[in-house]
């Protein structure tokens, strides 16, 4: 009995260092998956209860119209996007799944079940996929292989997670020059500590207009004064979704209120 509580506990602990969402990613292998497809009706009921998602800086300009963005981390100054203000609560999926209509869908999200696996030994990377019932099932559309060749869903899926890649190390490029110009400041909130976001940072916006023109001069050839002005933008966007959660939970008195009136 203790043999399989170990086993059981090294395989949650396997589950809790994957990425977000991921679940089981495998090599996505033609032998192995030579019958097997996406499922076509995915959706991203997989995100649903997400309230932070990662994101790249070149997504910065587009975030900046919907989520609050913010770095995640002291050390590694991981920038995340915030979709919810509630635990377990993403605000722009519905129940059905679908995401709000004319709103950003970030890339991190948008790549899923499809991920890229560092080969160190071979210094190569490999596509892998989630392999879940959710995410794979037998069928003759949106096939995986053809044969022994790659369909266009699965090379899509290659170019699209090597973009994903190379946009992630811009992104720490990004954060280590906010470090090293000191330019990042704690940034709390009572609702998001009571969920466990503890050391969140923002661009200081006054640090960041001290900086002498040499260093802005930097920041510019290096693209990253849109991302900047991107980011500090964003922060207005903590009021969209605090607006979010008092009309979900306006309705869910009224919902209740209801209930009650209805049993008297």
């Amino acid at each position: 009995m203790a043999k399989k509580d170990n086993a059981e506990a090294k395989a949650e602990d396997a589950k809790k260092d994957n990425p977000i969402f991921y679940q089981n990613p495998v090599f996505l292998d033609q032998k192995k998956h030579e019958k097997k497809s996406l499922n076509d009706k995915l959706g991203f009921s997989f995100a649903k209860e997400q309230v932070a998602v990662p994101v790249n800086a070149v997504e910065f300009p587009f975030l900046s119209r919907h989520y609050p963005v913010v770095f995640v981390g002291a050390d590694t100054t991981t920038p995340a996007a915030f979709m919810g203000m509630r635990p377990n609560e993403n605000l722009f999926i519905s129940k059905e799944g679908e995401w709000a209509e004319r709103t950003y869908v970030p890339a991190y999200v948008r790549r899923y079940p499809f991920i890229m696996s560092e080969d160190k030994e071979n210094d190569k990377l490999i596509l892998c996929v989630d392999e879940t019932d959710k995410t794979i099932k037998e069928a003759k559309e949106n096939k995986f292989f053809d044969g022994e060749e790659m369909t266009d869903l699965t090379k899509n899926a290659l170019e699209f997670c090597k973009s994903y890649h190379q946009a992630s190390l811009q992104t720490v490029e990004f954060g280590k020059k906010l470090r090293e110009l000191d330019i990042l400041s704690p940034f709390q909130h009572q609702i998001l500590l009571n969920m466990g976001f503890n050391a969140l940072f923002t661009i200081d916006e006054r640090k960041f207009n001290a900086l002498p023109d040499d260093k802005i001069l930097e920041l510019r050839k290096m693209g990253a004064l849109p991302i900047i002005y991107a980011q500090l933008f964003s922060m207005n966007n903590w009021q969209t979704l605090f607006d979010k959660v008092a009309a979900l939970n306006a309705a869910e008195n009224k919902d209740s209120d209801d209930k009650s009136k209805k049993k008297k």
